[in-house]
């Protein structure tokens, strides 16, 4: 989706330019013309937009900017023993040491990072919490002398300047959108609808109730008269009839919904029609619309959320699938993987470009929130990927989690990846590769840049 040639850059550029300025622009005009006639003529459409826009920007944006400061709501503690496994698959895959302190400190001076600084590092990301309690000491001190002996150093006594991630707990930052950008998201939708209408998708819409829970406003959903079976996912479906072969679920990633697949399901589609006289293979792609650039209500809990998909599973009797996720997808699919009742639905497995690997690595989390990226494409990722209401502070540490070797079935699912990453310091490829043989974390998965190299059997 970003490209990195002049005329991309140019274009990018221009548009956030634009998109950026119309809210300052909007007030200024709405402002002068309370107190006097404007010395210049402006079209009264234009003038009505204006007024939406400031409208938009202060009973709309502020309020919610408040509302997302929050506190935010942690996942009930592990077990001290399963702290202690989780750690130490933590600590196992950490190829360099100091660059996983350095990053996750913000990059920060090692004389700045002290022993107390680690400690709350570790009380926030393995307690979820950022009190401090004497009881759980010894715990932290256990994990600290463990980092010690990784990094083949002592850590200065005391606290220093440094700071580090803690996401749950920092302020949420939050860029300002447009009236006018939530405009464009409607006109894609619609072509996303259009496209999807068009490759025999039917969409399934939730309850009329729920229609204004999603801004901008889905009015094409309404002329459709499938009902989804769960209270707030909809999706896409294309009916399954073949005899051998399983149907697909597919999972979508951060971005502005399934308008970027498109073309991707179309060629499955095509792919998947070959034979003819043993059916069709059946597709079900779900729409998330907290990571969809649509102002809506919080994520789910990842019990509602894999409840609601086997619910859908349920309603159109499919009892094993093949699991397609994409990027942030692979968040939800491990959740899918670890939920009993749903486990073992899941037949083969595809990832692409999955971030829930290796999560505890600072790449992902550091390059999504600080955006140390090329410049054109952090203003495309700030501006027009990320989600203005998606709380920031709860992705990377909650909402992500951290799929281990341990937790996939056998045989390892494939995993495809770009060549190159824009929330990555390196390609994902060369981040597998920098792992010494026998300690890859993908070792036995087939690890591919080519989607051509696979096909659902």
């Amino acid at each position: 989706m970003i490209g990195a040639s002049v005329p991309e850059l140019i274009f990018i550029r221009t548009c956030i330019f634009f998109l950026h300025w119309i809210a300052p622009l909007s007030i200024f005009i709405s402002a002068l013309s309370l107190v006097y006639p404007l010395p210049f003529h402006i079209p009264f459409v234009a003038r009505a937009w204006a007024a939406l826009e400031t409208a938009f920007y202060f009973f709309i944006y502020h309020p919610r900017k408040l509302y997302l400061q929050r506190a935010a709501i942690h996942p009930p503690r592990l077990s001290r023993e399963d702290r202690r496994i989780l750690f130490q698959r933590c600590h196992d895959n950490i190829p360099d040491p100091e660059r996983y302190l350095q990053k996750w400190f913000l990059n920060a001076p090692a004389s700045e990072i002290k022993r107390e600084n680690v400690r709350d590092f570790f009380r926030w990301s393995f307690l979820n919490t950022g009190e401090h309690d004497v009881a759980d000491d010894e715990e932290l001190e256990e994990y600290t002398k463990a980092l010690e002996e990784l990094l083949g150093r002592k850590l200065q006594p005391g606290r220093g300047n440094a700071n580090s991630f803690r996401l749950t707990l920092n302020k949420v930052d939050m860029l300002h959108r447009s009236l006018t950008w939530y405009l464009c998201v409607s006109v894609v939708d619609t072509l996303a609808y259009v496209h999807m209408r068009y490759h025999a998708f039917d969409f399934h819409r939730t309850s009329l109730s729920r229609f204004h829970s999603v801004f901008p406003f889905r009015p094409l959903t309404l002329l459709t008269p499938y009902r989804s079976p769960a209270k707030t996912l909809t999706y896409w479906h294309r009916p399954h009839t073949s005899k051998t072969r399983l149907p697909i679920l597919f999972i979508h990633g951060i971005g502005i919904g399934l308008y970027p697949y498109v073309k991707f399901l179309a060629e499955l589609n095509q792919t998947l029609e070959d034979d003819t006289q043993d059916g069709e293979v059946g597709i079900i792609a779900v729409e998330i619309m907290n990571i969809s650039m649509r102002i809506t209500n919080e994520a789910m809990q990842k019990e509602q959320m894999c409840q609601e998909i086997d619910c859908i599973l349920e309603a159109h009797g499919w009892d094993k699938v093949v699991l397609i996720s994409h990027s942030y997808g692979s968040i939800i699919a491990t959740h899918l993987l670890n939920t009993p009742q749903i486990t073992h639905k899941i037949g083969p497995i595809l990832f692409i470009d999955p971030v829930s690997f290796l999560l505890h690595l600072p790449d992902v989390a550091y390059n999504f929130v600080t955006h140390s990226i090329s410049c054109h494409l952090k203003m495309n990722l700030t501006y027009l990927d990320l989600p203005q209401t998606t709380d920031r502070t709860r992705t990377p540490a909650h909402l992500l989690c951290i799929k281990r070797p341990g937790h996939l079935t056998h045989p390892p699912p494939p995993l495809l990846l770009e060549r190159k990453h824009h929330l990555q310091r390196r390609s994902p490829r060369a981040s597998y590769d920098r792992f010494p043989r026998r300690q890859r974390p993908y070792r036995g998965h087939q690890v591919s840049e080519e989607l051509s190299d696979w096909r659902p059997r």
